[in-house]
């Protein structure tokens, strides 16, 4: 049907007023982070004409951390200036100049919406985090833990990987956010910068001529007052096979070379200790754990799988790779196709960085056991991180459910003093409610594990019965006491902090 000239003159009309509209009052680009986000048109990798990847000094390589899989001999096509796959798919092969070490990219925030992405930011990351702001955060930190520690790690990961860099992504305003979701996390897997090691496996530790020995235990057998493991209680002793975070079926690139470790001696005062350099427990700022995520954080942070397989210690006593270790999880480790560095930039959500850390055991974030309580104190270590570098706004808590629950309750109960401050901004349910899988949890802990009482929420509210929602915080008080005594055994959140990533998440690096 032919439309009436009027038509096209009222169109006409109206795209003119939008114009002049735009140019009376044009968008304010710091409103939103969107607005830092442009298009950055793809380098055909390797091209020796358009990329300068010269083939006489580079070889072109498959890059790991793709979402995309491809092989090196595939990437090789690309010195000869091919326009299609896989050298036309951003950052799937990378130029790598044999003159220095082989580290491929970090997983790009390029990748997505359209190849829109953000640039490299002019403003170093230790200019926002001074020593004052680190010492406001942390002022327990001790080494390997150091403030000089933290700006070498950053330095040196960002000269290896000068394409998506951490801490350096965007505006100032995104950098701050990226920098307190990090240490928001990282004061909690590290004990507020305490320890080095896992507790469990190596607080009880010897030096014996230059290396550093371990007597591993389990929880119920640590003493947590004195930070040792009973004699007979390693779990090396009578001349047991340890082999914990070994899967010995992998040998270089997919993991470090491992196998069975035994006690130096089956008695007198190194009974049950293990050589800390043969075992692959968690080290690290967010700690680094299994011989197949050790062998990957060598080469992203040194270039040579060998630094971390054949020592792997050097993680708890180098300070650059002490930080290292949890900036490689941050920028490397994937889980539901994006990085931690991703979920803060791309989604502005904290809540997926928690899945993406410790999600096993935090994420739903359950009001029970101790796991209930380490969410509340890592909101509370997110809350003081974003005040201290002086953040706008907090980011999002949905990435992992519940966690706005928790949110809510640790500021009606006092014990999130730090998110005080944030009360106001924060979008949080106005009462936090028991949900039904808390309290079966609930039930079977005060009945012997038999708690199987299903409650129907939408017949209790048509019958005007809100027994079921009543505030946590009442409830709480009821069991407090039948709570006090289980999370006092495995549960002083510095024991908790340090070895809560046993069996958490991280496996999903090896991935």
């Amino acid at each position: 049907m032919m439309k009436h000239p009027l038509h096209h003159h009222h169109l006409l009309t109206t795209i003119s007023f939008l114009l002049i509209l735009l140019l009376i009052n044009p968008v304010n680009s710091e409103w939103e982070w969107a607005s830092d986000w442009e298009y950055i048109p793809p380098l055909y990798a390797c091209s020796p004409t358009i990329s300068n990847c010269s083939p006489n000094t580079n070889e072109c390589l498959a890059n790991p951390n793709h979402p995309q899989s491809t092989t090196d001999a595939e990437c090789a096509a690309c010195h000869s200036d091919q326009k299609y796959w896989p050298c036309d798919v951003d950052g799937l092969c990378y130029c790598w100049d044999k003159t220095t070490s082989q580290i491929p990219p970090a997983p790009s925030t390029r990748h997505y919406d359209s190849g829109k992405g953000l640039n490299i930011s002019k403003v170093d990351p230790c200019d926002i985090i001074t020593e004052t702001v680190f010492k406001t955060m942390a002022p327990q930190a001790f080494p390997p833990y150091s403030y000089s520690g933290f700006c070498a790690a950053v330095r040196k990961y960002n000269k290896n990987h000068p394409t998506e860099g951490v801490f350096n992504m965007g505006n100032i305003d995104q950098q701050k956010s990226e920098l307190a979701s990090y240490f928001g996390n990282a004061l909690h897997e590290s004990d507020e910068f305490r320890a080095g090691r896992e507790y469990l496996m190596c607080a009880d530790r010897i030096e014996l001529g230059g290396e550093v020995y371990c007597r591993p235990c389990d929880v119920s057998s640590f003493d947590w007052d004195l930070m040792k493991c009973p004699v007979g209680a390693s779990l090396a002793s009578g001349g047991r096979a340890f082999n914990s975070y070994c899967s010995s079926n992998l040998a270089p690139p997919e993991g470090c070379e491992c196998d069975d470790v035994y006690e130096r001696s089956e008695s007198g005062p190194m009974a049950g200790y293990v050589k800390a350099n043969q075992v692959y427990f968690g080290r690290g700022s967010i700690q680094l754990s299994w011989n197949y995520n050790y062998i990957r954080a060598s080469v992203a942070l040194t270039g040579a799988p060998q630094t971390f397989c054949q020592r792997p210690d050097l993680v708890a006593t180098n300070e650059e790779y002490a930080w290292g270790a949890g900036l490689f999880y941050w920028m490397e480790n994937i889980k539901n196709d994006k990085t931690c560095h991703q979920s803060v930039l791309l989604d502005e959500d904290f809540g997926l960085t928690l899945d993406n850390i410790n999600g096993g055991l935090e994420c739903p974030a359950d009001d029970y056991g101790w796991h209930g309580k380490a969410v509340q104190l890592r909101l509370n270590r997110y809350c003081r991180a974003a005040s201290a570098i002086g953040v706008k706004d907090l980011l999002s808590l949905d990435g992992c459910m519940g966690m706005d629950m928790r949110m809510r309750q640790c500021l009606d109960e006092g014990t999130c003093k730090d998110c005080k401050a944030w009360e106001g901004k924060l979008k949080l349910p106005d009462e936090v409610v028991v949900t039904d899988s808390e309290a079966a949890a609930d039930d079977g802990n005060s009945n012997g594990g038999n708690g199987n009482k299903k409650k129907d929420k939408e017949k209790n509210k048509q019958n005007g019965n809100a027994a079921n929602d009543v505030p946590i915080s009442k409830k709480k008080k009821e069991k407090e006491e039948k709570e006090k005594n289980k999370q006092q055994a495995a549960a002083a959140a510095a024991a908790a902090a340090a070895n809560g990533n046993t069996d958490n998440d991280k496996d999903e690096l090896q991935s």
